[in-house]
């Protein structure tokens, strides 16, 4: 049975970010959903047809799809049969395999795997497990939350000395296939902890803060022995220590993510589509000739200005036809189509993403999509805006995965779909960013201003397999960007 959770946030003064968690059965070998969102825009933004298309809205639009890394407890990735164990293994035989004929470039692939599936089990596990502890720390009393602490970073540091007690084991790996991984998983690790024991000191307000303290001290002794790098030593150094962290974080959680490509061409729908366009333009000339030349004879001045205007019909009838053929079948004609590889592979597609942009009609939205939108007009200024029409945006996308265990590899079977929308472009025509409120008080010494603002609504029609789900956000926006985001109306479970 399928499983399905969804967030929207702010990413940024005009960004939004849509996270979708889809968790598959074990029985399940493909998945299938869609995702239509439509913006609501005021008239004002003067964003329509004649001003934006889609292929502007493309130029900001992010999409990234991953694996979902499963939740284990920091006992059990040390336990006698877990995953540090199981790293273990894998490195005896990668090393024995080393010294034979096989591939250098298989072996590297599986090595960076088995290293980077570590660094990513213990980051989500110390997460977690933070995060349990910060919703049981209220209840609990200094002694008990300082026997948690303890306990929870000893669990952490076994499992880290665990890992990189491994190093000598992953050297000889490296010495063939020529990685860094270890290295690079190791400080992944370290700034890990470290983030996590931040995060400890900053929500607790100085409750244990003295052994809070002191693991965060212990693991930054550690990394300034070894990734002298990762500490900065003035403001200046700041920027360099968050590239490199940036950096060092892509490179592991490469290990999640897909590789997503544009397919370049038109579908088989829209070649079809414009032959018969084209068939159909030269069928009336074609009648056209063989009429004139049956009455007029082969070599005449008639058939010549026959064949010319003929001609001249032609091309334009074949425009209307298949500019009307394609809004007909525009459902079916995607604007943008993604290809989902597997990182790392060539050629390896396990799915595909379809992507259409467009301009909608009162008429065109469907009723469940325009009575939520209705329902959330303000009252009691809800009557000033009938007979007002917005603007209607879509964006629809498609997506189609295969589901196998090569795929999904050690993750907990779950697909997250990672979409941001940049909304600057419906922000640009707002012509000023403050105005004056009404001069209610004359005893003010000048005119009060406030920002103008505007409000733009995101509806979303969710559908997976056949089941649907709506939800419906309110976007306050001024010229400098967004200054809200209110959820109306949330996602029912699927």
């Amino acid at each position: 049975m399928q499983k399905f959770k969804e967030s929207v946030k702010l990413q940024s003064g005009t960004q939004i970010e849509v996270t979708q968690r889809i968790t598959v059965g074990s029985d399940q070998r493909a998945l299938a959903y869609a995702v239509d969102t439509y913006f609501f825009l005021p008239n004002e933004l003067l964003i329509n047809p004649d001003t934006y298309a889609g292929r502007d809205f493309q130029k900001h639009l992010k999409t990234y799809i991953r694996l979902g890394c499963p939740a284990r407890t920091l006992e059990a990735l040390a336990a006698p049969n877990g995953a540090l164990e199981k790293l273990r293994r894998t490195l005896l035989v990668l090393a024995d395999e080393t010294q034979g004929k096989e591939n250098p470039q298989k072996l590297l692939g599986r090595y960076e795997s088995a290293v980077k599936r570590m660094a990513l089990l213990y980051q989500r596990s110390l997460s977690m497990s933070v995060k349990t502890l910060l919703k049981r720390a209220e209840s609990m009393t200094d002694a008990e939350l300082h026997a948690s602490i303890e306990a929870l970073f000893t669990s952490a540091k076994i499992v880290r000395s665990g890992f990189r007690d491994l190093r000598l084991a992953a050297e000889s790996c490296e010495e063939r296939v020529e990685s860094h991984a270890f290295d690079l998983c190791n400080e992944f690790i370290s700034i890990s902890t470290a983030k996590a024991v931040s995060r400890l000191y900053e929500r607790l307000e100085g409750r244990c803060a003295n052994v809070v303290d002191r693991f965060w001290l212990e693991e930054k002794l550690y990394r300034e022995s070894r990734y002298p790098g990762t500490i900065a030593r003035s403001s200046a150094d700041r920027e360099r220590v968050l590239y490199r962290w940036r950096a060092v974080k892509k490179y592991v959680e490469s290990l999640l993510y897909f590789d997503v490509r544009r397919r370049d061409g038109e579908t088989l729908l829209a070649h079809s589509l414009y032959g018969a366009a084209a068939a159909v333009s030269m069928l009336f000339a074609t009648i056209v000739a063989f009429v004139w030349q049956s009455r007029y004879g082969s070599l005449s001045l008639n058939l010549f200005f026959a064949m010319i205007l003929a001609y001249i019909f032609k091309d334009r009838i074949k425009e209307v036809l298949r500019a009307k053929l394609l809004r007909r079948f525009r459902e079916w004609l995607p604007d943008r189509r993604l290809r989902i590889m597997r990182t790392g592979t060539a050629g390896t597609e396990i799915g595909r993403c379809d992507e259409t942009f467009d301009f909608l009609s009162s008429k065109q939205i469907p009723p469940e999509v325009a009575r939520l939108r209705r329902d959330a007009k303000e009252p009691p200024f809800s009557f000033m805006t009938n007979g007002r029409t917005e603007q209607v945006f879509r964006y629809r996308k498609t997506v189609d995965l295969a589901v196998s265990e090569a795929v999904l590899q050690f993750t907990e079977r779950q697909f997250v779909d990672i979409t941001r929308f940049n909304l600057s472009d419906f922000l640009r025509n707002i012509d000023n960013l403050y105005s004056s409120l009404p001069e209610l008080d004359l005893d003010e010494p000048e005119p009060a201003r406030a920002p103008k603002t505007y409000h733009i609504y995101m509806a979303r029609e969710i559908t997976v397999d056949n089941r649907r789900t709506l939800e419906l956000c309110r976007i306050c926006v001024s010229l400098d960007g967004i200054r809200s985001l209110e959820q109306m109306v949330a996602p029912m479970p699927l």
